[in-house]
């Protein structure tokens, strides 16, 4: 920790002629302002502008990260460019979102400000009005392109005029991969993003190599509409019981994020793409069932005085308006759920 501090306030010392402002909280001594304020780890930094809150990002606290943050906030966040100028934007930066709108007194060029505003030190944000230039780049005013330095891909464009939500969401989609690789620190994004989630379970290699090769080359054709990731089920093994699929694999799954529902993949046609792009195709036209983590009932006799209800048949017999139903939920790790179990 002193030696965070120490790189803080050197930080402080060779920015002191910038505008920003340099400060510090001890949260020993002020426990109510931290906890008040969110603050739930140690060390924390945060920015604070306009009436936003922007944390910092970088994974090392060092003198250079720390003046870096700083530094991406006194240049402006949006820049006007033209042919020139963008070529050199192009090269002195790895990430670039480039819209192109119709004037600044616009409601897109707002929407565009604020979120530059909030991402300029991840990303270099710039516009430009100019019809020409735009068509030179394969789009059109109220088009917008997310420009990768070493992107092997076709760059991604949103087609729709800019709103701050929408603009935001694409960028957060457009930095993922084709396909990435499950882990714990980006499955929580994927969901977050509320876009149909494509997952594909392997633990071989070999897997990857063939099968993986041909969901990528799909995945080229709904990318920003469906995004893929893998699963090594040799390291997430476990979790995979909360999709509720039977533990053969390879095996792949659709889950709606919005709706928490899953769409599964009948494995019995194979792997062929001809037939994973049929499964994709089926699922956005609505020809997919979606399925249950659920618990299987046996049959019910028809003088059964409890009724035992799944996911499955809950609908049916729990939300049916021309009868009243007295519904149990109960857990077996419940002591007292245990104790009324005798109904």
């Amino acid at each position: 920790m002193d030696e965070v501090q120490e790189n803080f306030e050197k930080a402080a010392e060779e920015l002191k002629d910038s505008k920003i402002i340099f400060a510090q909280v001890d949260c020993t001594l002020e426990h109510e302002l931290c906890i008040n304020n969110g603050v739930n780890k140690y060390p924390k930094f945060e920015l604070h502008r306009e009436g936003d809150v922007l944390e910092f990002r970088y994974k090392e606290d060092t003198v250079e990260n720390f003046k870096t943050f700083v530094n991406s906030f006194i240049s402006p966040s949006l820049t006007e460019v033209n042919e020139e100028t963008l070529e050199t934007v192009k090269k002195e930066n790895d990430n670039v979102i480039l819209a192109f709108i119709k004037s600044k007194d616009t409601d897109e060029y707002q929407a565009l400000f604020r979120v530059a505003s909030k991402l300029r030190d991840e990303y270099k944000f710039v516009f430009s009005t100019d019809e020409k230039l735009a068509k030179k780049n394969d789009v059109k005013i109220n088009n917008t392109i997310f420009i990768k330095k070493f992107n092997t891909e076709k760059n991604d464009v949103m087609v729709d005029p800019i709103t701050e939500k929408d603009l935001t969401t694409f960028i957060n989609t457009a930095r993922l991969p084709l396909m990435d690789k499950l882990s714990s620190a980006n499955y929580q994004k994927y969901l977050d993003l509320e876009i149909p989630l494509f997952y594909f379970f392997t633990d071989k290699q070999e897997d990857i190599d063939t099968i993986g090769k041909n969901i990528e080359d799909i995945a080229r054709k709904y990318r920003l509409k469906m995004n893929f990731i893998c699963v090594d089920t040799e390291k997430y093994g476990d979790s995979v019981d909360n999709f509720g699929i039977e533990k053969k694999w390879p095996a792949i799954l659709i889950q709606d994020p919005k709706s928490k529902l899953k769409y599964s993949y009948d494995s019995k046609d194979g792997f062929d793409k001809e037939f994973i792009q049929k499964y994709i195709n089926d699922y956005f036209d609505g020809k997919v069932k979606s399925f249950y983590h659920s618990e299987k009932l046996e049959p019910r006799a028809p003088n059964d005085y409890l009724v035992r209800m799944n996911a499955y048949t809950f609908e049916e017999v729990a939300l049916d308006i021309t009868r009243d139903v007295f519904v149990l939920f109960y857990a077996e790790y419940c002591k007292p759920c245990r104790e009324v179990s005798i109904l």
